[in-house]
């Protein structure tokens, strides 16, 4: 490894929640996470990462410029990459020029979350290099105006998470037990987005409310869901025994990884959740939000065929979830749909993204 760790730098400022994506390259690589405030530092602090904080700006988030200057100033002078997990934008002041910067989103996409010009402006202003994340998503950020040769072919670290989950199965499971569940229920993982058009308004309330005493359900909330909306969720679960109101944090060793190790079949939206859950080969139903709530079917299109074969609620039978979990489990998944999503959606899905993403660094540094 040629690039030293102290030299690495992870930008999460005030998005605690996207660490998780740079865990899995930490582990491997080292470096140090950079944040703007108190509070996201004592959220990284109790995950017993190394911290960088020079300022305490938590109403900062997407527009930074001048007001994170000296954050910039100490990266500017000491960093030799530094890897972006959101869409910052800078003013020419402090935009970095010295370190290599390298915009790797916190996920694959299946959101048009790069469609739009501006976004597009702000990458080619702001960062050295952007993860291509698969062969799919590079040519429509080519097609969008980003040069290649300033994307890199490298996807998403936390991809060897979620390919090895299956090795926390029988973990999580004791800890659930405890939880509530029982042994031959059915466990449904209910990760809904919560920007946008989302399941998550009415669609996954109706779920939770209506699912039988056949299936476990594990609800988890985008980390940026509305309180309001927490807080009905959490009351909900409260009040049923095969329920789980499990976000970030909240429940020790239940993590998003761990969901994925022991659900029988996946809910969710336009997430790049649902993404990660195609290289677990696992049943997904598509959940629609009603009305102005519900996603376009255009969201779907670069795996339009796995929503078409999967099952689906929305305000048709959102009230009549168990039918439709049932049918989807007993279905299962087709083969040959799930793989040829994987090799079109995801650079190294074999379990090598960290290894990639390390060597492409060191032949940066």
């Amino acid at each position: 490894m040629k690039i030293s760790e102290s030299k690495v730098y992870y930008f999460i400022g005030n998005f605690p929640s996207h660490a998780l994506h740079a865990i899995p390259l930490y582990e491997k690589l080292g470096g140090t996470f950079v944040v703007l405030s108190k509070k996201a530092e004592r959220d990284l602090l109790d995950r017993n990462l190394p911290v960088l904080r020079l300022q305490n700006s938590p109403r900062l988030h997407l527009e930074l410029g001048s007001k994170a200057q000296d954050t910039m100033d100490f990266l500017e002078e000491n960093a030799s990459i530094v890897l972006f997990y959101e869409l910052f934008s800078f003013d020419e002041e402090s935009r970095l020029k010295n370190p290599k910067t390298i915009f790797m989103t916190h996920g694959n996409m299946l959101k048009n979350y790069m469609g739009e010009q501006d976004r597009v402006q702000k990458l080619l202003d702001s960062y050295s290099y952007m993860a291509a994340l698969g062969p799919k998503m590079k040519k429509k950020f080519i097609s969008l105006g980003i040069p290649e040769d300033r994307l890199l072919d490298i996807g998403v670290a936390r991809t060897d998470e979620v390919v090895n989950a299956t090795l926390k199965k029988s973990s999580t499971l004791d800890r659930l037990r405890k939880l509530g569940w029982k042994k031959g229920q059915k466990i449904v993982a209910y990760p809904p987005t919560y920007w946008g058009d989302s399941s998550v308004y009415e669609t996954g309330l109706d779920l939770v409310s209506n699912i039988s005493e056949n299936y476990f359900a594990i609800v988890r909330p985008h980390p940026q869901t509305k309180n309001s909306l927490l807080r009905k969720y959490k009351k909900l679960c409260s009040k049923k025994p095969n329920a789980l109101y499990a976000t970030e944090g909240n429940i020790d060793q239940l993590g998003l990884v761990e969901l994925f190790a022991v659900a029988d079949v996946i809910v969710g939206d336009v997430s790049s959740v649902m993404l990660e859950a195609i290289l677990l080969d696992k049943p997904l139903i598509f959940a629609y939000g009603h009305g102005r709530h519900r996603q376009d079917s255009s969201d779907y299109e670069d795996i339009k065929e796995i929503v078409e074969f999967s099952q689906s609620l929305d305000e048709s039978n959102s009230k009549n979830p168990n039918e439709v979990i049932k049918t989807a489990i007993q279905n299962g998944i087709d083969e040959k749909l799930w793989d040829s999503a994987k090799k079109r959606m995801f650079y190294n899905y074999d379990g090598t993204s960290v290894e990639s993403i390390i060597e492409t660094l060191d032949t940066l540094a």
